[in-house]
């Protein structure tokens, strides 16, 4: 005979996994799911490779990462991105739930090699692509776009060089991230452009209008409107002017506990050890609520039986 007591905390695990799931989607060169290099410039190069490995953040499939290699010829000319934008249609927004207002989790993994010869405060930033829309998603005419910048010289708390030849996990969602703008306002003398205000939070950029310094673009009023997250970025450069190596793995990013996402780089014939999308459990807050309840009613089973 089936314990009940059993089967009803069973099925109620399961249920409660299904709700507070974290994927890992496996990117390679064969099968990028939208991933590409960009802003590929002379003298840099971008691609998955196996040279420095990091294991995934979810599965222990772990035998690539992005690569990014400056070999300095032309003084501040350096620089190669890899990214995936999301948004597609001009007409209409592509994920309405992807928000900075909704924004959970936003972390990566990134290497810096010791032969890299450019400033040791340099790593691969993490940017987000942003478009700030004034309510008419179906003109695209008033919309603004731009990135959130992550670098870890602009934090409080960095030490002043950048540790090499390991791999440093940056949970940076608390971060603060500088911006650049792109036609902010075009009858402005400069209308796109760095934003130079660099103790900004996420949360800052979203409370108030704010500025830079005198002459630089002024973005819009991110508490008016709706901000969207349209993509996600990363590299080296621009600007760089001497050779270096770096790598990044894991880049995660969460809006809400339904649209939770790390992506694993990979090259293509590991990518065959396991299917392209893995959802496993994870203890957020509302995961670990949910389970604490469960636990909680099936030991009142447990003792209601009993007696």
């Amino acid at each position: 005979m089936i314990n009940k007591s059993y089967l009803l905390f069973t099925l109620l695990v399961l249920f409660s996994f299904s709700l507070f799931a974290q994927t890992e989607d496996v990117i390679t060169t064969a099968t990028p799911a939208g991933w590409a290099p960009a802003n590929v410039r002379a003298d840099t190069t971008v691609a998955i490779t196996p040279l420095q490995p990091r294991e995934g953040q979810v599965s222990a499939l772990g035998d690539s990462s992005i690569e990014f290699n400056t070999q300095f010829v032309t003084p501040g000319q350096d620089k190669a991105d890899y990214q995936y934008i999301w948004q597609i249609s001009l007409t209409a927004i592509d994920f309405p739930n992807r928000t900075l207002n909704n924004l959970t989790q936003l972390s990566y993994n990134y290497y810096r090699d010791s032969s890299s010869a450019v400033a040791a405060i340099l790593h691969p930033p993490l940017r987000l692509a942003w478009l700030h829309d004034s309510g008419t998603p179906a003109d695209p005419t008033d919309d603004t776009f731009g990135f959130f910048i992550y670098e870890a010289v602009y934090q409080p708390s960095f030490g002043g060089t950048i540790a090499t030849d390991t791999w440093i996990s940056e949970d940076i969602f608390s971060s603060e991230f500088w911006l650049f703008c792109s036609d902010c306002d075009p009858s402005a003398a400069v209308a796109s452009g760095v934003v130079q205000n660099f103790n900004l939070t996420l949360s800052d950029w979203l409370a108030a209008p704010q500025t830079g310094a005198p002459g630089d673009p002024i973005p819009p009023d991110f508490s008016a409107g709706t901000l969207y997250i349209v993509g996600i970025n990363t590299g080296v450069g621009s600007g760089w002017s001497a050779d270096s190596l770096m790598y990044v793995d894991n880049i995660r990013i969460a809006f809400g506990a339904a649209d939770d996402v790390v992506f694993n780089f990979e090259d293509d014939l590991s990518a065959f050890a396991l299917p392209p999308a893995i959802a496993v459990p994870t203890l957020n807050l509302y995961g670990l609520i949910a389970l604490t309840l469960l636990l909680l009613a099936f030991f009142a089973l447990r003792v209601h039986k009993k007696e």
